[in-house]
């Protein structure tokens, strides 16, 4: 089933948390910690569960899109700052 354009409905809890630990944590380890599940098992569902991964690429490319929608939007006043200390 398919949860905001995904297939994060077909996740285990543990699955879940793990993504999201995978965003916000600096390593896999760390988020294997931060979000309660093994570290072995966080690295084969990396490598081997597609449903996992594609629920991953789905979650962080909403990510990168919202982190270039707001960098677009203030291009232009970074603009400003830029140009008023170059003068």
């Amino acid at each position: 089933m398919a949860q905001n354009g995904t297939v994060q409905g077909d996740l285990s809890a543990a699955q879940r948390r793990a993504i999201e630990a995978l965003l916000s944590e600096p390593s896999i380890d760390a988020a294997a910690e931060a979000s309660g599940v093994g570290r072995r098992t966080l690295h084969r569902w990396l490598s081997d569960d597609a449903t996992f991964t594609a629920a991953l690429r789905a979650v962080q490319d909403r990510a990168i899109d919202a982190a270039v929608s707001r960098l677009a939007g203030a291009a232009g006043d970074a603009a400003d700052v830029l140009a008023s200390i170059a003068n």
